[in-house]
């Protein structure tokens, strides 16, 4: 597994993970009894959100306000799945490779990330708590016919929030983070500042064998133009 640590003009680091498949997610969805119903639930509603969010691209918006309403959620849901898949997929991990721009120090690249795992800790677990609490309130309106868009959304963020605790607990405890200096970072990194050149921040990205990194990269450093 390969994690990339991104330097941003205002001095944080985001790390930035993207897997092939889902294939840590799908082995819990293999095992028995209520939590891997649940499980599996949430695996299902992921692989439909990411399909909706990528036919929202394309498609014409919606005439109803109920139809706009619905591609806001899964347009809010679908970012959420590239913030915590990082998260999810730590749970199986003994070693990472951190890789990091080079004009950090390893040992810097290493404390920013344990740092972030620690926030990420405290903030998916109050995270877990608040969901859980409202996909179980949600349940009555499941009879109601129509799209159920609070379970949908309390499903997917309520088990989403307890995976992503579990795999921050997990990067903290057990994984052994193997710090990589790497050049196209540097580049990264200087191309998302706000005097670099036109141009530069695609060239960059080019650079990186990450095909979904440049959505990531919009929503936590916006172009300036």
């Amino acid at each position: 597994m390969t994690v990339y640590l991104i330097s941003l003009p205002d001095g944080r680091r985001e790390p930035y993970f993207e897997p092939a498949v889902d294939q840590s997610l799908a082995a819990d969805a293999e095992t028995r009894g209520w939590l891997a119903r649940l499980r599996s639930r949430f695996l299902a509603t992921l692989h439909d959100l990411e399909r909706r969010a990528h036919e929202a691209r394309t498609a014409a918006a919606p005439r109803r306000w109920t139809g706009r309403l619905e591609r806001q959620i899964v347009s809010w849901l679908a970012s959420r799945i590239v913030e915590q898949r990082l998260l999810w997929h730590l749970r199986g991990e003994a070693s990472v490779a951190l890789h990091h721009a080079a004009r950090d120090a390893g040992t810097d690249a290493l404390q920013a990330m344990r740092d972030e795992l620690t926030r990420d800790r405290a903030r998916h677990l109050r995270g877990a708590l608040l969901h859980g609490t409202l996909l179980l309130l949600s349940a009555p309106i499941a009879v109601i016919p129509g799209p159920n868009l609070l379970g949908y959304m309390f499903t997917f963020t309520a088990v989403g929030h307890a995976l992503a605790c579990l795999g921050a607990h997990h990067g903290l405890r057990d994984v052994q983070w193997q710090p990589v200096s790497d050049e196209a970072l540097t580049a990264l990194g200087d191309a998302l500042r706000p005097d670099a050149a036109p141009g530069a921040r695609a060239e960059a990205l080019a650079r990186l064998p990450l095909t979904r990194l440049s959505l990531f990269v919009d929503r936590v450093a916006p172009p300036t133009a």
